[in-house]
């Protein structure tokens, strides 16, 4: 993920496409600028509310007869609760 951004210290006309929770928390504020894309600024309730176009959505599924005791399924539950949610959005990235 580094790659992109350590192309841009040595071109100052560089331009690169990262994950915005790589920009946040892992780079120095004053090396990059983040974009407007038809401006809208990449905030996180823009991404929240899908405002800004580029962004992906990431889901958890499992299998209709996957049983209740298995660890997939208590992952599941996990992943799908408001704590989860919580952990989410600590670690930078943006749930919905």
């Amino acid at each position: 993920m580094g790659g992109p951004f350590e192309r841009l210290r040595t071109d100052e006309s560089g331009i690169c496409y990262s994950l915005y929770y790589y920009n946040r928390f892992f780079m120095q504020p004053d090396l990059v600028k983040q974009l407007a894309v038809d401006g809208i600024v990449p905030t996180p309730q823009a991404i929240r509310d899908r405002i800004y176009p580029y962004t992906t959505e990431v889901y958890t599924a499992i299998r209709a007869d996957t049983g209740k005791n298995t660890n997939a399924y208590k992952l599941y539950r996990l992943l799908c609760s408001d704590k989860a949610k919580t952990i989410i959005a600590e670690s930078g990235y943006v749930p919905r």
